[in-house]
């Protein structure tokens, strides 16, 4: 579905150095990719330019005035300065003010750490030329981490971070001139509000105003995955004497593209938790015992003896693959029987075995990045808000773009805020409402009539079996609007195009229906 497209290239030069750049791009995105450490203190590289702080200046030959970087786009044979000194000294004279809108005591290491520090620092900002005005307010009401206003600029980097890339919209900025001030809607405490403690706002603090509650240190950063979800998020871990200390986002990690959820930030720290086992155990009579590793795989290895040919293992999603085939390979071959379980077979077995018929491959068809190519969303027995919320924010930024959300679901769900239609179906009547759907759309002509005969088989007995599922009909079985199903098979079959490019739809679908009884035909 995704497709890509080169973009013109354009030739500028950047301090006298000639320069290639993405024509529709910044100033700040080509002085950036050049290696230039401009300051951008409320530019994220993730999310929008919102022009809101004046440090990336620069001077550009032949044009009056000192432009914005994040905000101006280049053009060709642009000729740009980010070093002469009428730029460094308004660039710097702009950090002087920024650094007096925070308590440079408020910390021991003075914030040196920080992005606003660096860039007072290369540019030899003076930390004292204006007296302070920070803000006194402090919130610790969050479990995971704290707001301290004495370190906000008002940069609008964090609401930024939570309305546009997670499309939450927890906090904003409240008050205007001299009161103005980060707040939650409603100016609740951070942690009454509706804030999913996600961290992509203390990711993009360019301060020490957002900060986790656990001290981030250590000398070795490693790339891995999220051990959590199905996502595949992206994280980096920092730690210090094999101790975990620190979790960022990845943002080359193309499943999640710089996102975390509040498990992927804030919940790994359990790997270095004091309840968890450091020894074997062995229970006997006064109960659980500490054992030496000989011990323990002693008496497992008595233990399997005594039951081969009558023994049963489950196995786990969580292990590898090479993991779950060696286990298999042990109950059989070793321990003499078939009885070997899966977990998934009960999540996917429903799924796999009609892809397999269908499309001949047990694996989804599409990838996370089709939720933002697609015109129209359709949601089927799944919550990704609560399970999977980084491909429910990938969701959310299909709907922020234009395409339509349709959910079905018995039990409202966080992404039915966002959700052009919800169908609360009886629960169990999924495929009525389906095969209702299946039949407005065939009924209507909307249906590719020449790719079916070309590239399907056993279409027609289908068909039969759809005449009894008129709108009326699903109605009375699952509860469902005939007008609702309508419009969903409408707008499922015929999404209002959101590009030139038509996207198509994209069927989402969890464990909801492929676990129920009646979930799957």
């Amino acid at each position: 579905m995704t497709m890509e497209t080169s973009a013109a290239m354009i030739n500028l030069s950047i301090d006298g150095q000639t320069r290639q750049a993405t024509a529709g791009t910044t100033i700040l995105d080509a002085v950036l990719a050049a290696g230039i450490d401009l300051p951008h203190l409320c530019k994220d590289l993730d999310g929008p330019a919102l022009g809101a702080c004046r440090t990336c200046l620069v001077e550009i030959e032949g044009q009056r005035g000192l432009p914005a970087a994040c905000h101006t786009p280049v053009s060709e044979g642009q000729a740009i300065l980010t070093d002469s000194d009428t730029a460094r000294a308004a660039r710097k004279g702009i950090l002087e003010l920024t650094l007096a809108m925070t308590d440079n005591t408020a910390h021991s290491n003075g914030g040196a750490a920080t992005e606003l520090r660096h860039h007072a620092t290369t540019h030899e900002a003076a930390v004292d030329r204006w007296v302070a005005q920070s803000n006194e307010h402090q919130d610790e009401t969050n479990h995971f981490y704290r707001f301290d206003a004495t370190d906000c600029i008002l940069c609008g980097r964090c609401v930024s971070a939570c309305s546009d890339r997670q499309h939450i919209g927890a906090i904003g900025i409240a008050g205007a001139g001299k009161s103005a001030r980060i707040a939650s809607f409603g100016d609740e405490p951070l942690g009454e509000s509706t804030c999913t403690s996600c961290g992509s706002c203390v990711a993009a603090c360019p301060t020490e105003a957002l900060m986790p509650k656990r001290a981030a240190s250590g000398a070795k950063t490693v790339s891995t995955v999220c051990p959590y979800c199905g996502v595949g998020c992206g994280i980096k871990i920092t730690a210090e004497d094999g101790i975990l200390t620190h979790v960022d986002d990845d943002p080359d990690n193309l499943s999640s593209k710089g996102l975390l959820c509040v498990k992927g930030r804030f919940g790994t720290a359990f790997v270095n938790h004091s309840d968890r086992l450091t020894t074997p155990l062995i229970r006997g009579p006064e109960g659980l015992q500490p054992a030496s590793w000989d011990e323990v795989l002693d008496l497992v290895a008595e233990k399997f003896a005594e039951h081969r040919g009558a023994f049963g293992a489950f196995s786990s999603a969580k292990a590898t693959n090479e993991d779950n085939y060696i286990l298999q390979k042990f109950v059989r071959a070793v321990m003499g029987t078939n009885n070997i379980d899966h977990c998934t077979r009960l999540c996917h077995s429903p799924s796999v075995e009609a892809m397999l018929a269908q499309l001949g491959s047990g694996a989804t068809s599409n990838s996370y990045s089709d939720y933002e190519a697609a015109d129209c969303l359709f949601v089927v027995g799944a919550d990704p808000s609560s399970n999977h919320p980084v491909a429910a924010s990938r969701m959310r930024t299909a709907v922020d773009r234009g395409a339509s959300l349709i959910v079905l679901n018995p039990k409202r769900i966080e992404l039915c805020d966002h959700t052009d239609l919800w169908l609360q179906q009886y629960p169990g009547t999924d495929v009525a409402v389906l095969n209702g759907m299946a039949r407005v759309i065939l009924d209507e002509g909307l249906a590719d009539r020449p790719f079916i005969a070309e590239r399907t088989e056993g279409f027609d007995e289908w068909l039969s079996e759809l005449d009894g599922y008129t709108p009326e009909r699903v109605e009375e079985l699952s509860g469902v609007p005939a007008e609702l199903l309508i419009r969903a098979a409408r707008m499922y079959a015929r999404p209002n195009p959101v590009e030139s490019d038509p996207g198509g739809s994209c069927l989402i679908w969890g464990m909801g229906v492929t676990q129920h009884t009646n979930g799957t035909a």
